[in-house]
């Protein structure tokens, strides 16, 4: 999914919503592969934290509930 976002990147040119939806589906496939990662490491029971960039975090989330407010807004005009 990752190379199939990043070629669809290379096509796109500079059209700004399709650029900062192609850029919100590499953010949240990077945010799976690390999830699928931490969960396939559950099973060694590791103790240790992970460090987690808290401001890229709630960016993140932030970025997908205003695309969700939006949206809603739209269908109530």
């Amino acid at each position: 999914m990752g190379n199939a976002l990043f070629l669809l990147d290379q096509q796109v040119g500079t059209e700004p919503k399709a650029r900062q939806l192609i850029e919100t589906a590499q953010r949240e496939v990077q945010r799976v592969a690390e999830i699928s990662k931490n969960m396939l490491s559950l099973h060694r029971e590791s103790r240790t934290a992970s460090k987690v960039n808290l401001f890229e975090l709630i960016q993140g989330v932030v970025s997908l509930i205003q695309e969700t407010i939006a949206k809603a807004g739209e269908k109530s005009n």
